[in-house]
Formats: C-alpha cells, structure tokens, sequence
C-alpha cells in the first residue's frame, strides 16, 4: 500500500549521493537514495527485489534542478530504523544503539532482508545490555523469535532478584510501563518467563521462551475440523438443510423457510425472517436492508431467490443459537466451555437477548471446572463480563498451582496483559485475604487480655498464640502462593474450637472460647466481603 505523505524529504549522508541508483522511502516519507550494488551483497531480499522491473516514478526535482530518474521502494520501516541499518551495509560511522527500544525496530528490519551480518551484529548489541535492560531485552527476543536474546534477557532478570523474592513473586512488578504495556508479547511468553523465575535451575535450563512445546499428535486440518464442526451442528438444527436431509421441520405444517443462514465454513441453515426478527434486532435490520435492496433491484414479474445473511461464528454455535430461538428449552444449551462461549459470542454479537442470558448462566456453572482455560477462551471470544466470571473462578486456585499449568495453546493468540491482569487480581485479593487475618489477630489480642472472672491469664495467652500461630501460617502461605484466596482460612481455627470443647476449655474461660468460635463463624464471610471489594476492572482482548 503506498504511503500517505505530502512532500518526501531526502535522508542526510551518505545517503543522498548522486551516484545512487535506486530510492528507499520510509514509512514517514524519507527518501534514503542507495547503491544496488552495496545492498544486493548485503540482502538476499534486496539482490532478489532489484531484479524485478522498477517502474520510474515521478518526483520532486532536487536541490541541482534535475528531476531524477532513479526507481522508488516503499518500505514499511520509518527512517529511525532505516538509517542505522543502512549505516551497518556502508563504510561510514555507525549509529550508537544502547537500549532494546533503539535496537529493536533495527534489528526487526535486519531480519526481515536476510541481512546476515547486520543480524549479527544487531543481536549482540542487544545481548550486551540485558545487564541493565533484562526485561526490554527478554521483550525483544519475544518479539523477534530469537531464542537466545530472550533467555539471556531472562536470565538476567533472574539475576536481578534475591532468590526468596523470587519465589514470592507471582507477576512481574512493574512490566506493563517497563515494557509500554508488553506490545508484541503474548500470555504464553509471559508465563514461560513467570516459569522460568520460579523453576529450579535444572528445570530452568529446559525452558523455551519463544517457541511452544507442541502437543502429541497430528493436529487436524481445516477442512476436517469444519465437516466435523457442520455433522455436530446437525444434532441440534430443528429445521430442514440440504446437506442432512433426514432432519425435518419441528412441527407438521410448518411454513417454508424463507431466508438462508450461511456460516463461514459454507453451511447454510434455512429458518424464518420472522422468527429471527423477534429474537435478534441485528438480524432484523439487516433483514429488512436485503428485503428493501431486492424490492429496489428486482423486477415484481421475476422469481424470488431466498435472501442469505452471511453469519459470524462457528456453525455448531449459530445452530445452537437459531435451535433455542425455535426451541427454548435449556437441554439445548450446551455443556462444555468451549461450545458455551461460542454459543454466548455469537447471541451477544447478534444481540439474542434471552439466549445470552441462558447461556451465561450456563458459563458459570462450568467455569469452575477449569476457570483458566475459561478465562483465556473468554478472552478470545471478546466477552469482558464472562471473563471476570472466569477470574473469580481462579482464586481457588494457588498461586504456586497458577503457574503450573502446561502451556495453553490458547495464551499464544492472546496478549501478556490478559494474563499479568489476572495475576495481579489473584494477588491482589491474597493481600486482601492477608489483612482479615491480620485484623482476627488483633481482634483476638485485645480480647483476651480481659479473660473474665474465671479466665486465667496464662491460658488466655496460650490460647492466643495458638490462634495467632494458625493465622501466621495463613498468611505466610498466601505469600508464597502456596495457598488459594478462596482457600478454608479458617480450618486451623475449627480444630481449636473443636479440642477446646472436648476439653471443655469454655467453662473455665468462656471469654476467649467465645471469641474463638464467633472467629470461626464470622471470618470466612469477612474474607469473602472483603475479595469482593476488589476491582477486576480489564477490558478484553480484541
């Protein structure tokens, strides 16, 4: 596509030699004038390019007065990148590249012509300043596909963190501004990173950064995967289709379909304007637009074809979507993640009112199953509210168990900032978690220090640090991730209530036992308010 500018400038020296043959213009309308003969020894690309027919293109005249006859290539780079990269092909001084951000966009357009040495060089520079760039660094290999420039990056953060901060650690503090919001990274990168932070060293050293394990098989192809996704959409179509005529109309004397629903994997369900005019305003707009087209473009005397409406969506989901607008019985409503979100996608795209209430429902009765992957397929499909369902469903899960999880392949389609957002919400709510145990504590402290008229002060105290000692541990295992937000905080505190009874510990001192069990009763509530409260406030992915 030609770039959209008002007047090239010409690119300094060395670049705007008279003897130049040929003419590079940036993205941001810089015109960099270069010998094909320098760059055809230096890029297979550009040897390749040059041998194609270049038309001769009008231009400005320049400063001698003469309009120049030279060929123009549009290339997509801008001149910040261009021009250090054509320094590294001619015999002039370099430009000095000290940060992964300055080096980065250079190296890309190195890689992108095949410039062997210029790669090389590029590489190394950005090796060199993983010590004080580790994070921009991994971020660049990420980005480019190089493996070592990532592992390096990486090690280099490892470095730079105190090994029992490590383990604590369940995002990475700061990265969204470090790294201007993680452009270019997706949430399978960032958790082999997170992985990679947390491994052991033996484990470590097998970790890829930038190239995902892939699962055992042979996956399917296209073309398998939509004849299997139309024979599974069959099982629920209530109407008449060419491709399975076995499957009849839901009720004798039923009228003759009178619009064509295709899918983009070619299948077409016949069904009624009308009924999809009640359920779906979308489908009902755009109905009326192709009615009122063919009554403008048709003669009244010529036979009527049956209107099409191209649909979004896999075509299981807009079979499950027109079945329930026939029949809206919930047996049709499907029980599986993936199909559930396809079918909540396509009502919420065509905004099916009653369908998308039903099959939200259905989201959160199976979230739970595996909220992670719920999470992520959310995500893809665009879904804020059911992707907040999914989160919640996730703080049941450890941090430690949170980073355990084999590599979806679903988190190499989506950005790092799905994932980091998720971890701060989960680690946000163990700090809440952490502060109702702290206040219990507290709480506990002041009361028994007034034990009452049979309390004995040394039993009081022992009581307390009891219960203290059962919330330390609480939290402490909050703060390594080894338990859950949503975990049973209060397990510790039941045993204590529960022998303080068999040793009738609240006859003697009813203060403290009662404080003890109204703990029990009281704080799994006060923690779940208090998860509540916060925000998973995220916009998703598109």
């Amino acid at each position: 596509m030609p770039h959209k500018y008002t007047s090239p400038s010409d690119a300094p020296h060395p670049f705007n030699q008279p003897s130049a043959d040929i003419t590079l213009r940036t993205s941001n309308a810089v015109d960099f004038h270069v010998h094909t003969a320098v760059l055809s020894i230096v890029s297979p690309v550009f040897a390749t390019m040059f041998q194609l027919p270049q038309p001769q293109q009008p231009h400005r005249e320049e400063a001698t007065g003469t309009p120049p006859t030279r060929p123009i290539i549009e290339v997509a780079e801008d001149s910040r990148s261009l021009d250090p990269l054509l320094r590294l092909c001619y015999p002039v001084k370099k430009a000095e590249l000290r940060t992964p951000k300055e080096i980065q966009p250079v190296l890309a357009a190195a890689i992108k012509y095949d410039m062997e040495w210029p790669t090389e060089i590029l590489t190394k520079a950005a090796l060199d300043c993983a010590s004080s760039y580790p994070l921009g660094v991994w971020a660049t290999g990420c980005r480019l596909g190089l493996e070592s420039v990532a592992r390096r990056g990486a090690e280099a953060y490892v470095e730079s963190v105190q090994e029992d901060e490590r383990k604590k650690l369940l995002y990475i503090p700061r990265i969204t501004s470090i790294l201007d919001e993680m452009q270019g990274i997706s949430a399978s990168h960032y958790y082999r990173l997170l992985n990679f932070l947390h491994s052991a060293k033996g484990v470590a050293d097998t970790v890829l950064f930038v190239h995902a394990p892939r699962a055992n098989g042979t996956p399917r192809s296209q073309a398998a995967l939509d004849e299997s996704s139309k024979r599974e959409a069959s099982e629920c179509l209530p109407f008449a289709d060419d491709a399975f005529p076995s499957i009849a109309y839901p009720a004798e004397e039923v009228p003759s379909s009178d619009v064509i629903c295709r899918c983009p994997d070619g299948m077409e369900l016949r069904a009624h304007q009308s009924i999809l005019s009640v359920f779906s305003p979308v489908l009902k707009r755009r109905i009326a637009a192709i009615n009122a087209a063919r009554e403008n473009n048709q003669p009244s005397d010529s036979p009527r074809a049956i209107p099409v409406l191209e649909l979004r969506g896999r075509s299981i989901a807009v079979c499950a979507l027109l079945a329930i607008c026939y029949h809206p019985e919930t047996e049709l409503l499907p029980y599986g993640i993936n199909r559930c979100i396809d079918l909540l996608a396509a009502a919420t795209v065509y905004k099916v009112r009653h369908v998308i209430d039903l099959a939200f429902a259905r989201w959160k009765s199976l979230v739970d199953c595996d909220p992670l992957s719920s999470y992520f397929l959310a995500h893809r499909r665009g879904l804020a509210a059911a992707a907040a369902v999914a989160a919640s469903g996730t703080l049941a899960i450890s941090g430690v168990s949170m980073q355990q999880i084999s590599v979806l392949r679903i988190m190499d389609e989506l950005p790092a900032w799905t994932y980091h957002v998720l971890l701060e919400y989960h680690d946000a709510c163990s700090h809440a978690v952490s502060e109702q145990l702290d206040d219990a504590k507290t709480e506990f402290a002041i009361a028994s220090g007034f034990g009452g008229k049979t309390s004995s002060p040394r039993e009081a105290n022992c009581l307390y640090k009891s219960v203290s000692r059962r919330l330390n541990e609480q939290q402490e295992a909050l703060k390594e991730r080894t338990v859950a937000p949503k975990a049973d905080h209060v397990a510790g505190l039941r045993n204590l209530a529960d022998v303080a009874t068999d040793i009738q510990y609240h006859k003697l001192w009813p203060v403290t036992y009662n404080l003890l069990t109204r703990l029990t009763e009281t704080l799994p509530q006060r923690i779940e308010d208090a998860i509540g409260k916060v925000k998973f406030d995220i916009e998703v992915a598109t």
